[in-house]
């Protein structure tokens, strides 16, 4: 690792929406903030950022899933068009350059379950994502490096303006948690296969496999996995939230 930077995005934007039927929708908005991305560890003389940020974004939504943890079946899927008009400043050793901060990404994700009988879940998980012909900084291009998103590499350890990834595994309920607790207990196993990219033509296929716990509690989804990688590496987490979402 060259430099860790530390982030920090404030934003008020406006959205309007329509919903195209019971379970889909489409979303507009734009947006205004002000964006920071200053060295925590590192060289002090890489660049950082600082300034104020114009967006907007287009979202169309789909939710066929009868559960935000482990569905029974059905599918979600999200398509974003973003568009950065404006973005914030670089500065080095105290210095500000002019840079082409406009950028335009279009990116879906979505995961789809099946039952195979009443404990038995089959799922996959992909994405894909481009920045056209911009080249976003680092702290805009897609990032690789969670759970079903090749979970042995560290969050944001891969990164680029391009990204793909493919993930297909099992779950099976092994059991419940007391009804104060929460719900239905998971273990499974999948297969993570992506990547990202400065371009297509550099598009690689890094794999990585995973088990884990996957359980629906009273503060939300849980999941406790680990992640291996065929090159020797490995990693575990403990993630609190929508874990397919």
């Amino acid at each position: 690792m060259i430099a860790r930077y530390r982030q920090t995005v404030a934003r008020v934007g406006l959205n309007a929406g329509v919903n195209l039927g019971a379970r889909s929708d489409l979303r507009i908005g734009a947006y205004v903030g002000r964006t920071t991305a200053s060295i925590e560890v590192g060289d002090p003389g890489f660049p950082e950022l600082r300034g104020k940020q114009t967006g907007a974004e287009l979202v169309w939504r789909l939710d066929t899933q009868d559960s935000p943890v482990v569905p029974a079946g059905g599918l979600l899927s999200e398509v974003r068009l973003s568009r950065v008009f404006n973005g914030p400043d670089v500065g080095v050793g105290g210095q500000t350059f002019d840079f082409d901060s406009s950028l335009t990404q279009l990116s879906a994700v979505g995961n789809e379950f099946w039952s195979v009988g009443p404990r038995n879940r089959l799922f996959v998980y992909g994405g894909i994502g481009t920045s056209f012909d911009s080249k976003p900084l680092p702290t805009d291009q897609f990032a690789l490096g969670t759970p079903f998103r090749l979970g042995a590499y560290a969050a944001g350890e891969l990164r680029g303006p391009r990204y793909y990834i493919a993930t297909a595994g099992y779950l099976r309920r092994v059991g419940r948690l007391p009804d104060f607790m929460g719900g239905p207990v998971f273990v499974g196993t999948w297969l993570e296969n992506g990547d990202a990219f400065p371009d297509w033509q550099h598009a690689g296929w890094r794999t990585n496999g995973g088990a884990g716990l996957v359980m629906d509690t009273i503060v939300g989804p849980v999941i406790v996995a680990g992640s291996w990688g065929f090159d020797g590496r490995w990693r575990t987490y403990l993630g609190v939230g929508r874990t397919f979402r």
